[in-house]
């Protein structure tokens, strides 16, 4: 911050990303899968009869590998992860100034915690409350809101919190300031409830009309797998999108519980944490978390099209990262967690995610 050569708007954009960071993550995360949606939407095709034989005919490739590329949307997966995602994530990790001085880098977080304000997400966050309730679970000592955390931020803002107590004590010693102040607290509090009312009656209606349309989709259009190739049996469909759905909600929460689990050694079985301590491990899991997060976007928007936004948002996105960011041994102790991340492992191996590192 104190960086002379650092424009302003990168100050800005920084301070106003970090000073509320899980609100805009999750602004962020609505953005993000919504590009990716609008992608997969423009690269869709209607018919891939002649696509598939002008790669037939050009690269030798077999109509039935290029029917089902053109199908999950293979061929864009690839491209957005390459330049899209892999490529500016290790620009960013290693010029973070130069990427936060770019033209409307600013702008975007401010778009992305606008966004979290609406509260399209806010079920997101309610839904994580309750899970934490239901299991008993309180913040882990390396998750948000534990209590290492929560001494960094103490320590962070004690600055910040002495510079306003001269400014408060004044005002605090006469009987008049009590009651203002007290005053004040309450219509603070309560525009707090009502707008905190808004918020999950907005999220609901997206949700639910995002559910509505979904099913519209998948029940009247041959999304991803016709009708006629499942024989009739249109509830395949259903049943993908719900596996699709848990497979992604536990890779997202996986991608916050790993990089807290170096620390959290007690979380874990000795040999997967000494495992992520490697920091290659856990960069090979990030690069092949990104690609299956991508691929199951571009399959997710072949199944209900652009009117799955919200669903995969709210239930498979910022839903798992809020309760892995506060409890991330919880999340990884899932079942089939390890098996996720042991697979997401094991596509970076094939090399698809290394194309973006050799452009970097």
């Amino acid at each position: 911050a104190s960086d002379p050569n650092v424009s302003h708007a990168a100050k800005r954009a920084h301070a106003a990303a970090t000073g509320n960071a899980p609100s805009f993550l999750a602004g962020r995360q609505i953005l993000l899968t919504s590009l990716i949606f609008v992608i997969a939407e423009i690269t869709t095709f209607t018919d891939a009869s002649y696509v598939c034989e002008l790669a037939h005919r050009s690269f030798m490739l077999s109509h039935d590998v290029c029917a089902v590329t053109v199908a999950t949307g293979l061929e864009g997966t690839l491209l957005v992860l390459a330049f899209g995602q892999i490529l500016p994530q290790l620009v960013g990790s290693r010029y973070p100034t130069n990427h936060f001085s770019l033209w409307g880098c600013e702008q975007l977080v401010y778009t992305s915690l606008f966004l979290e304000k609406t509260g399209i997400v806010h079920l997101s966050w309610a839904a994580a409350a309750g899970v934490r309730n239901v299991c008993g679970l309180s913040p882990e000592p390396y998750g948000f809101g534990g209590k290492v955390r929560q001494k960094e931020a103490e320590e962070k803002s004690e600055a910040r919190a002495l510079m306003t107590d001269d400014a408060m004590s004044s005002a605090s010693h006469t009987a008049e300031g009590e009651g203002t102040r007290s005053v004040m607290d309450g219509l603070c509090e309560a525009s707090a409830d009502c707008v905190g009312a808004l918020r999950y009656a907005i999220s609901v209606g997206i949700l639910t009309i995002s559910v509505y349309l979904s099913n519209d989709h998948m029940s009247y259009h041959d999304s991803l797998i016709t009708t006629k190739e499942l024989n009739g049996n249109g509830w395949v469909r259903y049943v993908l999108f719900i596996v699709l759905l848990l497979f992604m909600g536990l890779l997202e929460g996986l991608m916050l519980s790993v990089l807290a689990l170096d620390a959290v050694g007690g979380a874990v079985s000795p040999s997967l944490h000494a495992m992520l301590r490697d920091g290659e491990v856990v960069r090979r899991f990030l690069c092949g978390r990104q690609l299956l997060v991508v691929a199951l976007d571009f399959v997710f928007q072949r199944l209900t099209g652009l009117y799955g936004i919200p669903i995969v948002v709210i239930v498979a996105q910022v839903f798992p990262q809020l309760v892995a960011s506060r409890n991330p041994g919880f999340w990884v102790g899932l079942p089939g967690a390890q098996a996720v991340l042991y697979f997401a492992l094991g596509l970076e191996a094939t090399g698809a995610t290394h194309f973006g590192r050799l452009a970097e």
